[in-house]
């Protein structure tokens, strides 16, 4: 790949999606009312995340896939290129983090992800193929406010922290050997 040029101290290449779903007339991270969370598929602390896997993982080159309209992550580059490109670019990848969206459909049965599920489930509309992990920290079984439409989930979601997402995410993160 030609861009990858300018990467030659880069030994690695995951691919990561933070946002996922919005249309161009909408803003993924827009401000909500005190106390409620937004009900989508974006975990609110991909951020900080990014910014501590760049610090553990020096050797590895994160390629951002988003939307035009969305914001590009701290520790990434983004590349204008259509969605079904990636599919081919996944056989240059060593993995792949992201969140329940157009990427982990694409990867599917090409490269093994970790898919972080907030508002949806794996059982729903997942693949067994990738790693998955709930990015909740929620206690379904106390009583909390419930009005989903797309899955029995608390109103106010309690997205994992970053700390707690490096726990869960080890396995994988041990798995494809990045560096």
């Amino acid at each position: 790949m030609e861009f990858m040029k300018e990467y030659k101290d880069k030994k690695h290449i995951v691919l990561v999606q933070s946002w996922g779903g919005q249309s161009n007339l909408s803003n993924p991270m827009e401000v909500q009312p005190i106390g409620m969370e937004p009900l989508v598929r974006n975990w609110k602390f991909f951020d900080k995340f990014m910014e501590e896997m760049e610090k553990k993982y020096p050797k590895t080159l994160f390629i951002h896939y988003k939307l035009p309209q969305e914001k590009a992550l701290p520790g990434t580059i983004s590349l204008e290129k259509p969605a079904i490109w990636y599919r081919e670019f996944a056989k240059y990848c060593d993995g792949a983090i992201c969140i329940d969206s157009s990427l982990q459909h694409i990867l599917c049965g090409q490269l093994k992800a970790a898919v972080l599920w907030l508002e949806t489930r794996p059982e729903n509309f997942g693949h067994s193929f990738h790693f998955n992990i709930d990015a909740c920290e929620n206690d379904l079984t106390k009583e909390e406010p419930y009005f989903s439409i797309i899955q029995n989930r608390p109103a106010i979601i309690r997205y994992t922290g970053v700390e707690k997402m490096f726990e869960k995410l080890g396995p994988y993160l041990d798995e494809i050997k990045i560096k």
